[in-house]
């Protein structure tokens, strides 16, 4: 994550749990080694061997944009599926709508399907229609993804690690159907800024959204 916002920046990586596949990692980075010791003269040595670098900030990837600290411009919606024999071509409908971010059977297959649009704030009622519309489902509930209430500085480091790690999981997940399941937990939004940095760096955890004004967490 530090060589992705500072490429230049020498990165010294310190740990007592040091093995070869960590190294290896390290060395892979430009300008970056590791040390298992925490005696001075050895840091030192280290780090000495470190080309200087400098604390430029990298250029924003063609394309970035804030993934994380998104406010009311995407929303789950539950559906309830009415006519069972329709579940596949349903589903793969469903799947095609444009702004349709994924869609998810749950219930064991029994019809309930979770699509996760993301859609401009703007458009959101086009999209919401389209979905209605087809045939053999009944939308059951609408929870738009607010921005969770945490300090700047908390969000930036959070939108760097989505981009710099969360994303090529959530890629991954979306490729291998029936990998995944949803949570819904009920969250005590005094405590939105702990609960949601817990929970959104737990490396099995592809994605993490608030809603219901703060209240729960999806995920």
């Amino acid at each position: 994550m530090i060589k992705s916002q500072f490429p230049e920046l020498p990165v010294l990586v310190i740990t007592g749990f040091g093995d070869e596949a960590l190294r290896f990692t390290a060395l892979s980075e430009h300008n970056t080694d590791t040390s298992t010791s925490l005696r001075d003269p050895e840091l030192v040595e280290a780090l000495e061997t470190l080309a200087r670098g400098k604390t430029t900030l990298a250029p924003p990837a063609a394309g970035a944009q804030e993934t994380v600290a998104r406010e009311s411009v995407s929303a789950y919606l539950t559906l309830r599926v009415t006519r069972p024999a329709r579940s596949l071509e349903i589903f793969n409908e469903l799947a095609q709508i444009e702004g349709v971010e994924s869609c998810d059977a749950g219930a064991r297959g029994r019809g309930h399907h979770h699509p996760r649009p993301g859609f401009q704030p703007r458009g959101h009622r086009g999209l919401f229609e389209k979905v209605k519309a087809v045939r053999g489902v009944e939308v059951t509930s609408v929870s738009s993804v607010e921005r969770p209430r945490i300090d700047r500085e908390v969000h930036e480091f959070i939108d760097i690690y989505q981009r710099a790690v969360k994303s090529g999981s959530q890629q991954i997940a979306q490729k291998q159907r029936g990998t995944t399941s949803y949570v819904i937990v009920d969250i005590d939004p005094a405590a939105i800024q702990q609960i949601f940095t817990t929970v959104f760096f737990i490396d099995e955890v592809v994605f993490c959204d608030v809603i219901d004004d703060g209240k729960r967490l999806v995920g």
